[in-house]
């Protein structure tokens, strides 16, 4: 009974998930993606010589590497409007609320207590009474215009 290479490409793959899922770091996937295609590699060409196959399994192990810096990393990426980068930031939790200024923005800048924490607001000069909506965050600035 002979061992085909393949199986041995294969089995490599299933210890490199059981390493990623005991220790997620994506190193695991990479070097599992690259030992299946090996796999691939050795069941339709059996007469690979070793030297080739592991050949193969770096470059496959590279590619996938860089595959994943040039197109993974922006699927990770938290957009401006993903609801869970906003945890613990309170400023993003006012953002659309209208209010109405209890003291005049001028030179851009302005004051206001929304639910009991003084806020700095930016925006156009505008007299006690107006009604803003914030549609923005600025570093600590809460972003007002005239509705």
């Amino acid at each position: 009974m002979s061992f085909e290479a393949y199986w041995g490409y294969l089995i490599i793959a299933c210890l490199m998930l059981l390493l990623e899922v005991l220790a997620p770091a994506l190193l695991g996937i990479f070097l599992a993606i690259a030992s299946v295609v090996v796999a691939l590699i050795c069941y339709v060409m059996p007469d690979l010589d070793l030297a080739w196959q592991l050949c193969w399994y770096a470059v496959l192990s590279l590619l996938s590497f860089i595959s994943w810096f040039y197109w993974g990393r922006h699927l990770i990426k938290k957009e401006k409007n993903d609801s869970a980068s906003y945890l613990n930031n309170r400023a993003y939790h006012l953002l659309n609320r209208t209010i109405v200024l209890q003291s005049p923005i001028t030179n851009g800048i302005g004051s206001e207590f929304i639910d009991g924490s003084r806020w700095s607001l930016k925006g156009d000069d505008l007299p006690q009474g107006t009604a803003v909506k914030i549609i923005d965050v600025d570093n600590m600035y809460l972003v007002v215009e005239k509705v």
